[in-house]
């Protein structure tokens, strides 16, 4: 019997149909069987199983290629928007301030839209952990409002940290803000922990001292607000003097103090004499405004007292 070519060209054709579905189906069976893994170290069932689940072949091939154990990275794969090619970043920000965030989906979500502005890495790094993941980003969103050549001050939780000519807090916040209406000075202010403290201590012996409570000081101003700096500057700013720009108040830094009397003026008064005689015992140091204190830490302000004198002295003699 003799095929026609017709009937040949069916038969291949047939042919050709059946070994590329042998073909697939083989090829289906071994793909199943195959272990994406298997180059990789997972230390136990359940951490392979969550890198199965969450990493692409392509994120799978570059934690094999860089040797990127499950420990370095698992915490934050169920994140939601976790990234495995930017977990450096989480583990820097993690070993940086870990502990002030709720849990790590907070980390992934700074790091990622902190990713999206320019330097977002760098900046976030320099300031954590002395600002909040909402004032990071703020500042990475917006800068300074009010002065283009502003910088951010870092550092900002260090007692003596100052605030330089094109320098701002942008809308930092301290994180220990003590409230000291106990002091019988005044309703309402606010002053970071250390400098409540010292001037509780303050308040016990001028009480001794002076009489009344607290000496009879009264506070005009303690911690300002960003918010509370930003209502004042439009109010102000009415016309073409220039007024200080939000952010830019070292009020902001809960670590300063406006101190008056209860009774007449605060200049000449026993209160201030007293308080320029002994403010330095306490951490606090004058500044050029009479009624304006500054708190930074007793052993600064008794070494500033030491070198004042000591200057004094080389000037008379």
């Amino acid at each position: 019997f003799k095929m026609s070519d017709k009937q040949i060209k069916k038969r291949r054709i047939l042919l050709v149909v059946f070994i590329t579905i042998l073909f697939g189906i083989c090829f289906i069976r071994m793909n199943k069987r195959f272990d994406r893994l298997s180059r990789y170290p997972y230390d136990n069932p359940e951490k392979r199983a969550l890198i199965d689940k969450y990493l692409n072949d392509d994120e799978i091939e570059y934690i094999i290629e860089y040797s990127i154990e499950p420990n370095y990275f698992i915490k934050f794969i169920q994140c939601k928007n976790f990234n495995i090619y930017h977990v450096d970043f989480y583990q820097d920000v993690n070993q940086k301030a870990g502990w002030i965030f709720n849990d790590n989906q907070d980390i992934v979500d700074l790091c990622e839209n902190a990713l999206q502005f320019e330097n977002g890495k760098e900046t976030t790094l320099s300031m954590l952990p002395d600002y909040s993941a909402s004032e990071i980003l703020y500042w990475l969103r917006y800068k300074d409002l009010y002065d283009s050549e502003a910088n951010i001050v870092l550092n900002v939780n260090d007692v003596e940290t100052e605030i330089k000519e094109h320098q701002t807090l942008s809308t930092y916040v301290p994180k220990d803000l003590v409230l000291v209406d106990d002091l019988r000075m005044g309703k309402g202010f606010y002053l970071r922990e250390e400098a409540y403290n010292s001037l509780k201590e303050f308040c016990n012996n001028a009480k001794n001292d002076i009489g009344g409570a607290c000496g009879f000081y009264r506070l005009d101003s303690a911690y300002v607000s960003y918010d509370d700096q930003k209502k004042r500057f439009e109010k102000e700013n009415t016309n073409e003097c220039q007024k200080e720009y939000p952010g830019h108040d070292e009020h902001q830094l809960g670590l300063c103090i406006d101190l008056s009397v209860q009774y007449g003026l605060f200049e000449g008064s026993t209160q201030e004499k007293y308080f320029n005689e002994h403010c330095y015992e306490y951490g606090f140091i004058p500044t050029d405004i009479k009624y304006h204190f500054r708190y930074v830490g007793k052993a600064k302000a008794l070494l500033i007292q030491e070198t004042a004198i000591n200057d004094i002295g080389e000037k008379g003699e």
